[in-house]
C-alpha cells in the first residue's frame, strides 16, 4: 500500500503513516527497509512510502516493510 509519513519520533524510534485508505498506522524503525538507502534518521513527515499493512496487530494498525520512495 502507498501512504505518507505523518509523524516521526527519532529519539524513540517510531512514527506514523497515513495509508491511501486514510488509516493511520504505527511503524517502528526496525520495519524500515534499507534497500532504498534511507536511514531512519532521514525519515520526515510528508515522505511518500510503500508498506505492508497489518491491521489486526494486538496494539492497533501497523505498517511493516516500510519503503521510502
Amino acid at each position: 500500500m502507498r501512504g505518507k509519513v505523518i509523524k516521526v519520533n527519532h529519539e524513540k524510534g517510531f512514527g506514523f503513516i497515513r495509508g491511501a485508505d486514510g488509516v493511520e498506522r504505527f511503524f517502528h524503525k526496525s520495519g524500515l527497509q534499507r534497500t532504498a538507502g534511507v536511514a531512519f534518521e532521514d525519515v520526515a513527515p510528508n515522505m511518500d512510502v510503500e508498506f505492508e499493512a497489518v491491521d489486526d496487530a494486538p496494539k492497533g494498525p501497523r505498517a511493516m516493510e516500510v519503503l521510502v520512495r
